[in-house]
């Protein structure tokens, strides 16, 4: 039975894992008339050696067969069913894998979040884009509503169970602007795992359109069963396949070791979520702001008002207790004071009606 060593194989855009028959040569299975570059490291097929037409599509569809043998070996070899958390299709799922990195130590496993929060943590995540052809910028969510919602879900439901030394990996799909008019579905892959009270975030690919022509020869019937190989990215280092600047939100952050990096984030999901609900209320509300400063200002006004009446009355009432050994003979004098001081104060509307007519009532009552 021969033996087998996976090498990696480069066509196109896409790379795999192809078996290379060992006992004789590192190529002797390689299709006719391929001239591989460098063998026992990475292997290139970079030339066709003037093969005629009859024979490259033989080899070409030798090539893609290779290649597709080696992603489904990755995609579908890694993975027990007990490592799924949730699975639509070939490339859409959320798993658990083992730590790929310890020496960043365990994670903090298992873990409750709210679905919900998650949710909004993650739509609260905006990147800056330029727009097409023009010097101006906009700001768009890294996830789709949808999206986020998905991965609050599986998340909150992966990490109830995970264990310290698993992460979560996952691949969603979502429909992303391709050109100005012209719309493709696109995939994200990352993982995701808690640690230090804080939900972290790595992408490994992010927006890889799906490639048409590699779906169309091989799956020509058009059954959802073209596997692609996606990155869900490293603690060690970027993939440099997301490198957009992130707008600034409470409660995120990109991790930072001898520099930052764009494609970590680290996340403190209830202020995140909470203050993203907060800027929604906004939003939804522009003149909630207007209207507050408005009733702060009124609320202030009243109380100086307020603060001023009682320092005339007290004023009044010093002025009246002056007065009475003066008037002590005159009872008429000193009511008739008493109601001019109090006729002033209804007339500079530093008292109300209701407090005149009583007041008034008080003074008639003294004769």
């Amino acid at each position: 039975m021969p033996l087998y060593d996976y090498r990696t194989v480069y066509f196109a855009p896409y790379r795999a894992k192809i078996p290379v028959n060992l006992p004789g040569s590192p190529c002797s299975n390689f299709p006719e008339g391929l001239t591989p570059v460098a063998p026992g490291r990475h292997i290139l097929f970079n030339q066709l050696n003037n093969m005629n037409v009859s024979r490259i599509i033989p080899v070409i569809s030798q090539i893609l067969f290779l290649m597709m043998a080696g992603q489904v070996a990755v995609a579908g070899g890694l993975f027990k069913d007990e490592d799924v958390i949730w699975q639509s299709g070939q490339n859409v799922y959320f798993k658990y894998e083992t730590l790929e990195n310890s020496k960043f130590g365990k994670n903090d496993h298992p873990v409750t979040l709210e679905e919900k929060d998650i949710s909004l943590a993650l739509e609260s995540l905006r990147i800056w884009d330029k727009k097409f052809l023009t010097t101006e910028g906009e700001a768009n969510p890294v996830f789709s509503i949808s999206e986020s919602n998905r991965m609050g879900k599986f998340i909150a439901k992966g990490l109830a169970k995970a264990t310290p030394d698993q992460d979560i990996i996952f691949v969603v799909e979502s429909s992303k602007s391709k050109l100005i008019l012209l719309e493709d579905s696109a995939y994200t892959a990352g993982r995701v795992f808690y640690k230090d009270g804080k939900l972290n975030l790595i992408l490994g690919e992010y927006q890889r359109y799906r490639n048409k022509a590699f779906e169309s020869a091989y799956d020509p019937g058009g059954q959802g069963k073209s596997p692609y190989i996606l990155s869900h990215g490293s603690r060690a280092s970027s993939t440099g396949n997301f490198s957009k600047p992130i707008i600034k939100v409470p409660g995120v952050e990109n991790k930072r070791f001898e520099k930052i990096r764009d494609d970590w984030f680290v996340i403190d999901v209830k202020l995140a979520s909470e203050s993203y609900l907060a800027e929604i209320e906004a939003l939804k509300n522009p003149n909630a702001d207007a209207n507050k400063r408005f009733m702060e200002e009124q609320a202030a006004k009243m109380a100086r008002e307020r603060r001023e009446l009682r320092l005339e009355m007290a004023r009044m009432r010093k002025e009246m207790e002056q007065d009475k050994p003066a008037s002590s003979g005159d009872g008429g004098t000193e009511l008739e004071q008493r109601l001019k001081t109090l006729e002033g104060l209804r007339e500079k509307e530093l008292i109300s009606k209701e407090e005149y007519e009583t007041k008034r009532e008080e003074i008639l009552n003294d004769i």
